[in-house]
């Protein structure tokens, strides 16, 4: 019996669980990810995010504040209102970013598999890959040397006559 006792702790301690990641979710105020963390969403209200180098999260929103993700980090998505999306180089986004009302710049060597879209902003791209085509309403597009975008690039100018 208690060699069976033994046996299975000797077995738990080389396994890690199976465990789900910690969102994080914060009203008036900031949140920042450290370097190398993984998380699940971030969220937050009247407040920007910054995940650090390396760091990974899911879905990284935030209403009324910036978004700034460290070079190297990984996420599924961003998006911003009233707010600037700002990733930093070899950044890994497997769907899109997008801003109303806020500029997006996408680092070099960075790779978005979706779209990158905004409302009211300027969407800059420098030396990234964008998989999903870009989109913007009211705003300009520049893109840099040496990136490349899939999926077309589409600009409408909104006006009281359109």
């Amino acid at each position: 019996m208690l060699r069976t006792f033994l046996l299975a702790m000797l077995c738990t301690a080389f396994v890690q669980p199976a465990l789900a990641l910690d969102d994080v979710s914060k009203v008036n105020g900031s949140v920042s990810i450290d370097t190398g963390e993984t998380v699940g969403d971030v969220d937050t209200v009247n407040g920007s995010i910054t995940l650090e180098d390396n760091a990974r999260a899911h879905e990284v929103s935030t209403v009324n504040g910036s978004i700034t993700i460290g070079d190297g980090a990984q996420l599924r998505s961003a998006d911003t209102v009233n707010g600037r999306v700002s990733l930093g180089a070899r950044v890994r986004v497997e769907k899109s970013v997008e801003s109303v009302n806020g500029s997006l710049q996408i680092g070099e060597g960075s790779d978005v598999s979706g779209k990158v879209a905004n409302v009211n902003g300027t969407i800059t791209l420098v030396a990234a890959h964008v998989g999903g085509g870009i989109a913007t309403s009211n705003g300009d597009i520049e893109i840099g040397a040496d990136s490349r975008v899939e999926g077309g690039v589409i600009v409408e100018k909104a006006g009281w006559f359109n």
